[in-house]
């Protein structure tokens, strides 16, 4: 080989060694194991991707940096550039903090490459070229929980449990891993001597400030150990009282209190002595303003809502659209209701451009949930005008409400299309129904409605021709509207033979205990009425609740407080496998004791059944 061409293989070589390929050389890394401040240059090539963006006319890779445990993650939107048949672009990771990548691509017209639910990803290296602190760890969470908005890998056990162990092999005083281990395989035992070496690190660092967090937690959460967790949440406090530690574990004590009065006051007191956490405070604003509004909702006190509201500049469109739909929903007074959410929509659209965007979404999805919250208000305003007998003005808002939430609210939808069946606009109202089945976003009652102004159009019997072409029915209500149907006694009465109320309830609880434990100590689920997630504290297990729903399949329910002070009524639905009882469904059932469905039992057995 000529001296010239031998060179040359060997810079390609060098090249291809220090590159990282995926999916049939879909996509390119290079280098495949950056460092801080290292220039890398990301190459895609969408067809040899399974689901490539061929036709795409411009292609953005949506990155998601994790940050170490000191160091937020951050946000990386590359806009990549067209070569040939691939494309390619190159961003920096930063100078310190983060520890583990993961991505995928995101085309102009809407659709995206996440290599099948897998996603990509990459580990940062240090300066021993090993991955970094807590970079095999960020990645086992990602194959366990949902922890990034819009990257939400296929589960897989194995996977996250490998990746965590493979932490603690490169770093055995990581003591995060352990109750993340634990989390992800209830059969996981802790090492023998893991109490002893955690108390020798704690020993011997225990006036590094920075570290007594992670041995908080490890005490805490793997350890059991509650009294030395809360000797070092003591120095914590004592070393940094006005600190983000201290702000956390004042609002944990908030969410403990039941009294609405008394937790406001609470809630004063925080804001007043944490005024350094503008962005840390804003729950805690967020819980005391809805707590002030739905006490006069609760009192039926609109004289003293006027005067709160002349006196107090509200800035939040959803604090307006809550209050306006108790005003509109219990007719206490449906005009005002109105009026407050006609502002609230306003506000959101004032806001919406200055609104600085969380870290954790991309700009698409920004924009997407401000569209949804946009539309929730709306659809709310319709609701009042059609009970003032407005209802062109109605028409017009159910109309831009489920535009703007592209059709993914059942209830909307439906209140849209029963309203243009009473105008006698069928065919609107069949495009509207058909809108929401494309999108696969449909209930009962809308289904019901869709049949009503097809067979209204169409005759007697016509519907059956396209009803089993329908996808299941979602019962999601944005507002849980008709509260009637409520199930026997709370909840199902015990019939199970196979599983005892002992063990559901304390399988239940350690499932909610570990899942909180990786979540700051909260259980968190996503509410498709509120198009948000959920931050709750466990109340009450209802242990004098056992259902059968079906053959192996169990229920019982929890009381929750969110950050707001507002009860939610969870409803866990459990299977019974060889390796014991297992979460299979959680569900909704009530918010603020208002039902979102209700209960029919059947031979003995009980199915959910859709709020009429």
């Amino acid at each position: 080989m000529k001296p010239q061409l031998q060179a040359a293989w060997s810079l390609v070589l060098a090249l291809i060694c220090s590159a990282q390929l995926w999916a049939g050389d879909a996509v390119v890394l290079m280098p495949a194991s950056p460092k801080a401040q290292d220039e890398v240059t990301l190459t895609y090539d969408p067809t040899t991707s399974p689901n490539g963006l061929k036709a795409a006319k411009a292609v953005t890779a949506q990155i998601y940096l994790a940050g170490s445990e000191f160091e937020q993650s951050q946000r990386i939107e590359l806009a990549l550039i067209r070569q040939k048949n691939f494309w390619q672009g190159k961003f920096q990771i930063p100078p310190a903090g983060a520890v583990y990548g993961i991505f995928y691509f995101e085309s102009s017209d809407g659709n995206n490459d996440d290599n099948s639910q897998q996603y990509w990803d990459f580990l940062i290296a240090g300066a021993n070229t090993q991955p970094v602190k807590n970079a095999h760890f960020w990645r086992g969470i990602t194959w366990a929980f949902p922890v990034i908005v819009d990257m939400r890998r296929t589960r897989d056990k194995e996977k996250a449990k490998a990746e965590l162990l493979q932490e603690l092999e490169i770093y055995p005083n990581n003591w995060t891993a352990y109750p993340a281990l634990q989390q992800v395989d209830k059969d996981y035992v802790l090492p023998l001597d893991l109490q002893a070496r955690v108390d020798r690190d704690f020993e011997a660092n225990r006036s590094d400030f920075k570290k007594l967090a992670s041995f908080h937690s490890v005490y805490l959460r793997a350890l059991k150990d509650s009294s030395k967790a809360a000797e070092i949440a003591g120095m914590i406090i004592a070393k940094e009282p006005k600190g983000q530690f201290a702000l956390l574990n004042r609002f944990e004590n908030l969410l403990k209190e039941k009294n609405s009065d008394q937790r406001a006051a609470m809630a004063e007191q925080v804001l007043a002595d944490f005024p350094a956490f503008p962005k840390g405070t804003e729950n805690i604003k967020d819980m005391l303003l809805n707590i002030r509004l739905n006490q006069f909702v609760k009192n039926k006190d609109v004289a003293g809502l006027d005067k709160f509201l002349a006196a107090n500049k509200i800035e939040s469109g959803m604090a307006l659209n809550n209050v306006a739909w108790g005003l509109i929903d219990k007719d206490i007074n449906v005009e005002k209701g109105a009026e407050l959410a006609r502002q609230g929509f306003e506000l959101l659209k004032q806001n919406s451009a200055k609104e600085e965007k969380p870290p954790q979404y991309t700009n698409r999805a920004w924009q997407k949930q401000q569209r949804n919250q946009l539309g929730m208000v709306q659809d709310t305003y319709a609701v009042g005008l059609y009970k003032l007998g407005k209802f062109d003005e109605a028409e017009r808002y159910y109309a831009e409400a489920v535009a703007n939430m592209d059709y993914s609210d059942a209830r909307v939808s439906e209140r849209y299309v029963k309203l243009l069946i009473e105008r006698n606009k069928l065919d609107l109202a069949i495009a509207v129904a058909e809108k929401a089945a494309e999108k696969k976003q449909v209930n009962k009652g809308l289904i019901e409605a869709y049949k009503q102004a097809y067979e209204k159009k169409h005759g007697v019997g016509s519907f059956a021709s396209i009803e089993g072409k329908l996808p299941q029915p979602k019962e999601h209500p944005e507002h849980p509207e008709h509260p009637g149907g409520e199930h026997p006694s709370e909840h199902p009465s015990a019939r199970a033979k196979e599983v005892t109320k002992e063990s559901l309830a304390e399988a239940i609880t350690s499932y909610i205990k570990k899942d909180a434990e990786l979540k700051g100590g909260y259980f968190c689920i996503y509410d498709p009425k509120a198009k948000a997630v959920l931050v709750l504290a466990l109340d009450k297990v209802h242990q004098d609740k056992l259902a059968k729903v079906s053959d192996d399949l169990y229920f019982a329910c929890c009381d929750f407080k969110a950050v707001d002070g507002k009860m939610y009524d969870l409803d866990f639905f459990m299977k019974s496998s060889p390796a014991g009882l297992m979460v299979s469904e959680v569900a909704i059932h009530k918010e603020a004791g208002k039902p979102r469905y209700g209960w029919v039992e059947k031979d003995g057995v009980w199915s959910k059944q859709a709020v009429q």
